[in-house]
């Protein structure tokens, strides 16, 4: 079965595809995404012949698409759609893809494009490639306003930079400007990366046209000497490749092979930004570090990656790691951390499991992780899994982007494997006890007492027990409102859960509870801001409120007093502190 993936989000058009595809659905297999970012998530999942996308689709479009596949499916050929002006149809018709159709189009059209596609993949035809003077101009046509990163198959890496589709400046190997911008148009079977542009402040160092441009780079692509032929021990010293080799090795956690082979790569070619980029980040030392990311620097100013390691060398900094010895680095974000650190203080991610572990994720005055950072790191530990699985640490990296994201049965899957893998000397088997005995504890503790729920009574004339308080707990995160609702109910407090101060709001006129315990930091409103909202609507005169705060500040509680909360609990704190407290504002 042929897999093909239509990027599409018109509903009419859709239908009709569909409908003349189920003709062909013994032979071909028609996948939907009806925007950039879905097409990418299934491209990463499903093995895809051809790609049918619009120039102009939802989240990523169609030229950031362009760009993703030119880095990671350089051979699956593309058949864009658009409707368009007769220059943007000249452009598309040039861009190295396998086919363009002008919209409105037939269906019987688009089958046969597919059906050309198809034939040549069967035939070994090699795809021509995007052709990167047809996406600048794409760029222009579209005026677009970014970073447009190049890497060439030897691994030498330079940007482009727009502003409203005028190209201002360019960078490659040291070269600047117009100079930087014909050694990158001279370049053959490139891979694209398109960003925002961080910073509009760019020095407009380009004053000739891209057609001269093109010009300039197409004379000097004649009279470069031909390339001779590499032999095996050259051909293993692609720096391409070895570079490609230590990102994958560096993403598998094995950054001291990786480290080296980058060092060495770097003596002979000093002049590659993204192998010192990558040195920094299998690096060891503070000073290496620095070192890496000042010479990646020079090379590529403008980089945003490499801007945003720097960033995060100089937090390494601040929190101390330049007073400690050997460093390791975050796997979910790259800085630099102390060896024996617990977290990131960049990201915040828990990066081991320990004996307080529990306590202090749920309890402490520790910020939240940045899921953003965990969730897009997971594909990539999930990639590095497939191509090493007698690796052991690409699995625990994934155990702790699941524990992260309070995925428990997930995280202990995630680190069983790695006691498959090496059962008599796994790194990583203290840690898995650990959330073994962490999860037989939670498994005990909320169904403890399941069998004492209460038992029939057949006395109709039983005494009227006394009237069970209601709290209402208001807490975004889902482990810890989970934890908090249990030790009341173990209490014989009834609960309802809201994980914002909306849902509080809401849930608050049904359930008129006798007590808020209301954490200050939630997502939207944060607590001072429900408090004061909810008093607009509702009458609280009579419902104590406990505000849980990460630190014990004066400013907030002031707030506090102000927005109406009539007492604090400070982070962490223990289930006597929580009760003791609840049941002095109940007296």
């Amino acid at each position: 079965m042929i897999n093909v993936l239509l990027v599409e989000n018109s509903p009419g058009l859709l239908k009709s595809i569909k409908q003349v595809f189920q003709k062909y659905e013994s032979q071909l297999n028609l996948i939907i995404a009806e925007n950039g970012a879905e097409a990418i998530t299934t491209l990463e999942e499903e093995p895809i012949s051809v790609l049918i996308t619009d120039l102009y689709v939802p989240k990523v479009d169609g030229l950031e698409l362009l760009a993703y596949m030119s880095r990671h499916h350089p051979d699956t050929p593309i058949i864009m759609t658009a409707f368009g002006s007769p220059e943007l149809m000249e452009i598309l018709a040039n861009l190295g893809i396998h086919h363009y159709l002008e919209k409105p189009f037939k269906v019987s059209a688009l089958i046969k494009a597919v059906s050309e596609a198809i034939n040549k993949i069967s035939k070994g035809v090699p795809q021509k490639g995007l052709s990167l003077n047809g996406y600048l101009r794409l760029l222009q046509e579209e005026q677009r306003t970014c970073t447009l990163e190049v890497v060439n198959p030897e691994g030498m890496q330079g940007c482009f930079y727009l502003i409203d589709g005028r190209l201002y400046d360019a960078e490659c190997s040291g070269l600047q400007g117009e100079d930087a911008a014909i050694e990158l148009l001279s370049w053959q079977k490139i891979s694209l990366n398109l960003k925002g542009l961080e910073s509009e402040d760019i020095p407009a160092r380009i004053h000739i046209s891209l057609k001269a441009l093109i010009t300039k780079a197409e004379e000097l692509r004649k009279t470069a000497a031909p390339a001779p032929e590499k032999s095996p021990e050259q051909a293993a010293m692609d720096p391409k490749k070895i570079i490609l080799q230590a990102i994958s090795q560096a993403e598998s956690g094995l950054w001291k092979p990786a480290n080296k082979s980058l060092a060495k790569l770097l003596k002979s070619n000093p002049q590659i930004s993204i192998a010192w980029l990558w040195l920094a980040r299998t690096s060891d030392s503070l000073k290496t570090i620095g070192v890496a990311l000042k010479n990646a620097s020079m090379i590529a100013p403008n980089d945003a990656n490499i801007k945003g390691d720097i960033e995060k060398l100089q937090s390494a900094i601040n929190s101390g790691c330049g007073e400690a010895g050997s460093l390791k680095h975050c796997p979910f974000c790259w800085a630099p951390v102390i060896k024996d650190i617990n977290s990131c203080h960049y990201c915040n991610a828990h990066l081991d499991i320990h004996e307080d572990f529990f306590h202090s994720m749920f309890f402490s005055s520790k910020r939240e992780p940045n899921l953003k950072i965990v969730e897009e790191s997971y594909q990539r530990f999930s990639k590095a899994k497939a191509r090493d699985p007698k690796n052991p640490h690409p699995y625990f990296f994934l155990a702790m982007a699941h524990i992260n994201l309070n995925q428990w049965e997930e995280a202990l899957e995630e680190l069983r494997q790695t006691e498959k893998i090496e059962p008599a000397n796994n790194p990583y088997q203290k840690q898995l006890e650990i959330l073994i005995d962490f999860m037989n504890d939670l498994e005990s503790f909320f169904t403890q007492d399941d069998d004492e729920q209460g038992e029939e009574v057949d006395d109709l004339f039983e005494e009227p027990q006394e009237q069970v308080s209601l709290i209402m707990v208001v807490e975004d995160s889902t482990t810890t409102r989970n934890i908090v609702t249990k030790m009341l109910q173990k209490e014989g407090y009834q609960v309802v859960e809201a994980r914002d101060g909306n849902e509080a709001i809401a849930k608050f006129a049904e359930n008129k509870p006798d007590l808020l315990l209301l954490d200050i930091i939630l997502p939207g409103m944060n607590g001072h801001q429900t408090l004061a909202k909810m008093k607009k609507k509702h009458d609280l005169k009579n419902i104590p409120v406990i505000m849980l705060t990460a630190k014990d500040s004066l400013i907030a509680k002031l707030k506090g007093k102000v927005s109406g909360s009539t007492e604090y609990l400070t982070k962490p704190f223990s289930s006597d502190d929580l009760i003791r407290k609840i049941k002095k504002v109940l007296a």
